[in-house]
């Protein structure tokens, strides 16, 4: 910081701070900001005799934390869940430390507004929103390093808000053939779940009786 001469005092040093608020839209940014500082003409009367005005040019990593929103002051569940296009309910669900919808929320509580996904790679932007039940455009609110029509890195960190009424009736990772989609009538189990003799029961034929 620049030297300045107080009042009746020899030359000392001035602070200023700067507090910066994440957009809505800015989940998962990590970027360099860089900031220039340079004296203005209403300190120069306080500058130490002999001193020219002083600038500098500092940078900082800006990391914003996706599937995180901290409140502002008076902001209800309600409000919250509309900005990110979601319902209160599922908001509500997120977050177990609200033990009860109506309770009075603090300001800079922090809350979940949606669930962390890796992605195995080679799926677009477009294919993960469908399979999850959710918009492309509500997609990229809650992942600003998302972009419509890109194909996911294998182990890319994406925040998804699921919707099991409009997603994908199973997963890509453990396909299934169903007789009855509301019965698992056969199927191949998903290894991390059901193994062995498990997983070969669910796909036993069954044999007529004599």
């Amino acid at each position: 910081p620049p030297a300045v001469a107080a009042a009746g005092e020899g030359c000392g040093r001035a602070r200023a701070g700067l507090a910066w608020t994440p957009g809505l839209r800015m989940g998962g940014m990590a970027r360099a900001v860089c900031f220039r500082a340079r004296e203005t003409e209403s300190v120069a009367p306080q500058r130490c005799p002999g001193t020219a005005p002083q600038e500098g040019v500092g940078c900082i990593m800006v990391r914003v934390e996706r599937c995180r929103f901290a409140l502002g002051a008076d902001q209800e569940l309600q409000e919250v869940a509309a900005a990110f296009g979601v319902d209160w309910m599922r908001l509500w669900s997120l977050n177990a430390g609200l033990l009860h919808p109506d309770y009075v929320l603090f300001a800079e509580q922090v809350l979940w507004v949606g669930h962390l996904f890796r992605a195995a790679g080679g799926e677009t932007a477009e294919q993960l929103a469908g399979r999850m039940g959710m918009g492309v455009a509500q997609l990229q609110v809650l992942n600003m390093d998302v972009a419509g029509g890109s194909v996911l890195a294998p182990g890319q960190l994406v925040c998804v808000v699921p919707d099991s009424c409009r997603g994908a009736a199973r997963s890509v990772y453990a396909p299934a053939a169903f007789a009855d989609p509301s019965f698992l009538a056969r199927g191949v189990a998903d290894s991390a779940h059901v193994s062995g003799a498990a997983a070969a029961a669910l796909v036993k034929p069954s044999v007529p009786a004599p």
